[in-house]
C-alpha cells in the first residue's frame, strides 16, 4: 500500500508543471538582472574593441592591416552595423591595393554580411555577385553561401508575408547548397540544417540534431544565441509555448552577455509575454529591444520593434492607470473606513462617559 502511495505521489511531481514554470521563471529573473547589468558587459565589449583597434593602429605591413581590419569588421557585425562597415571597406581596399584574390573575395563577402545586417539588400547582393566561385577554398564557399542564405533570411523578414515565394525559394536554393558543403559535426550545419528540417515539418530530426549540437555550445556566446533561437522557432512551431518561450529566454540572455545588439530574441520574448499579459515585464524587454536596435542603427531591426512599441507602451499605460485607478479607489475606501472608525471611537467614548455620569449620579 505504501508503495503504491509512493507510485502515485511520484507520479503527480513528474505530471506537476509547476517545475517547469519555476525553470522559466527563473530564466526571466535571470534576463531582468542581465539587462540591469548590461552596462559591464558592454564595457567589456568595448574594451576588447579598443584593445583589436589598438592592434590595428600598431599594424605597418599590408597583411596586418587586412587581417585587423576584417577581424574588427566581424566583430562590429553583431554590435554596430556602421563600423562593420566601415572596417569591412577598408580591409577591401587594402586587398585590392595589393591585388590579393583571396583577400578580395573575403573582404566582399564580409562587407555583404555587414550591408545586410543594415538592411541594405541591394548593395550586399551586388559586393557577392562579384566573387567568383572559382579558386574559392571550402572555408570562403561556406562563407559566400551562408552570407547568400542570411541575405535572403533578412530580405524575407523584412518584406513580411507580401510576395515572398521567390525570396524563399532563393533563401532555400542558398541553404540546401550550404549544406550540402558543411562539415556535418559543425555548428554551422546544426543551425542551418535544423533550420532547413523545422522548415519542412520535420521537428523530430530538428529536436533531434539541435538538442545535441546545444550542449557543446559555450553559454552566453553568439553561438548559444543562435542555437537557442532556433529551438525556439521549432517550438513556436509545435505549438509548445513554454519551450519557445524558454529558449527564447536563454537566447535573450545570450545576446544581452554577449554584447549582441542586433537581436532578435528579445522582441520576440516580449511579443509573447504581452500577449500572455505580463505586461510590465514586455514593456521593459521592447523598450531594451528598441535601445539596441537605435544603438546598432540597422533600419529593419528599427522598423520591426516600432511597429511593436507603441502597442506594448499603450497598454503599459493603460495598464498603470488601472492600477492607479485601483489604488486610488482602495485609498478612498481606507479613508472612508478609517473616518468610520474615528466616529464610531468618539460614539463609544462619548457612550462611556454617559454611562459613567449616570453610575456616578446613581452612587450619590
Amino acid at each position: 500500500m505504501i508503495k503504491f502511495f509512493i507510485s502515485i505521489m511520484c507520479l503527480v511531481i513528474l505530471a506537476d508543471p509547476l517545475p517547469a514554470q519555476l525553470k522559466l521563471d527563473s530564466l526571466f529573473i535571470e534576463l531582468d538582472q542581465a539587462i540591469t547589468q548590461e552596462k559591464k558587459y558592454t564595457s567589456l565589449k568595448e574594451s576588447y574593441l579598443d584593445k583589436l583597434k589598438s592592434q590595428l593602429q600598431n599594424q605597418t605591413s599590408k597583411d596586418g592591416i587586412y587581417y585587423a581590419c576584417l577581424n574588427l569588421a566581424s566583430e562590429y557585425e553583431t554590435y554596430l552595423c556602421d563600423s562593420s562597415i566601415a572596417y569591412s571597406r577598408r580591409a577591401l581596399e587594402t586587398a585590392i591595393e595589393v591585388n590579393n584574390a583571396g583577400w578580395i573575395a573575403d573582404s566582399r563577402i564580409q562587407l555583404a554580411r555587414s550591408e545586410a545586417k543594415a538592411g541594405i539588400f541591394t548593395k550586399a547582393l551586388t559586393f557577392l555577385d562579384l566573387v567568383s566561385k572559382e579558386g574559392l577554398t571550402k572555408n570562403q564557399l561556406v562563407n559566400y553561401y551562408k552570407t547568400y542564405a542570411d541575405i535572403y533570411i533578412y530580405m524575407v523578414e523584412y518584406q513580411g508575408s507580401y510576395d515572398v515565394e521567390e525570396l524563399v525559394a532563393k533563401k532555400n536554393r542558398y541553404l540546401d547548397i550550404l549544406i550540402g558543403i558543411l562539415d556535418k559535426k559543425s555548428y554551422d550545419y546544426a543551425v542551418k540544417q535544423g533550420l532547413r528540417y523545422i522548415e519542412n515539418g520535420k521537428y523530430a530530426d530538428a529536436e533531434g540534431l539541435l538538442l545535441g549540437y546545444f550542449p557543446k555550445v559555450k553559454p552566453s556566446t553568439k553561438e548559444s544565441t543562435g542555437i537557442a533561437s532556433v529551438l525556439s522557432f521549432l517550438y513556436a512551431q509545435k505549438g509548445d509555448r513554454e519551450k519557445e518561450k524558454k529558449y527564447l529566454a536563454i537566447s535573450a540572455i545570450s545576446d544581452v552577455k554577449a554584447a549582441v545588439k542586433e537581436n532578435i530574441s528579445l522582441r520576440t520574448v516580449a511579443v509573447l509575454l504581452f500577449e500572455n499579459g505580463d505586461i510590465e515585464r514586455a514593456n521593459f524587454y521592447i523598450k531594451k529591444s528598441l535601445d539596441d536596435a537605435n544603438f546598432y542603427n540597422a533600419r529593419l531591426r528599427n522598423i520591426q520593434t516600432s511597429k511593436i512599441l507603441p502597442i506594448i507602451d499603450r497598454a503599459y499605460q493603460l495598464d498603470r492607470e488601472h492600477q492607479q485607478n485601483k489604488l486610488r479607489q482602495l485609498l478612498v475606501m481606507v479613508s472612508v473606513l478609517f473616518v468610520m472608525l474615528l466616529i464610531f471611537i468618539s460614539f463609544i467614548i462619548i457612550q462611556m462617559k454617559k454611562l459613567a455620569k449616570a453610575k456616578q449620579h446613581i452612587e450619590e
